[in-house]
């Protein structure tokens, strides 16, 4: 009897680990699917996941540094007749501040787009707002490109 306790025993035990082996093969399974899933991620969703997390953890205070989907025009007006109507709102995803001065704007793409798919557009608003920095993102890194500079290290 005591062999068949002991049977038992480890009976139970390699079907507990096998249960735990399964449980931790899923959630490899899950990482995994999800790294191949960033492609069918939202820019908004890039902004959660991935951008606004590497900011925090690049020492950004989310609080008092950095404001959000920043709207700054009220869109171009359209006059047809009588009928007027505004054109699309500017917004930048992020604005980033030190000593309450603005210093960069980060533009988000979804991760279909390169790297450097919101460069010029984001130029385009640091130039309207006279932000000397801006960076683009799509989730796998980001582009830095400095106003301020003139030679050849204007982007990294």
């Amino acid at each position: 009897m005591g062999c068949d306790h002991g049977e038992k025993g480890r009976k139970q035990r390699v079907k507990t680990a096998g249960a735990k082996m399964e449980r931790h093969n899923k959630t490899i399974c899950i990482f995994i699917k999800s790294m191949h899933d960033k492609k069918t991620l939202s820019e908004r969703d890039i902004c959660t996941k991935y951008i606004t997390p590497a900011l925090k953890e690049a020492g950004w205070d989310i609080e008092t540094q950095i404001l959000e989907e920043v709207s700054f025009t009220d869109g171009k007006i359209f006059v047809r007749g009588k009928l007027t109507a505004r054109g699309k709102r500017k917004r930048a995803d992020y604005i980033l501040y030190y000593n309450a001065n603005p210093i960069a704007i980060i533009e988000a793409k979804d991760n279909h787009h390169s790297v450097n798919a919101g460069i010029q557009q984001a130029l385009d608003y640091a130039q309207i707002l006279d932000i000397p920095c801006v960076f683009s993102s799509n989730g796998d890194s980001f582009l830095f490109h400095d106003r301020t500079v003139t030679d050849e290290s204007i982007e990294k």
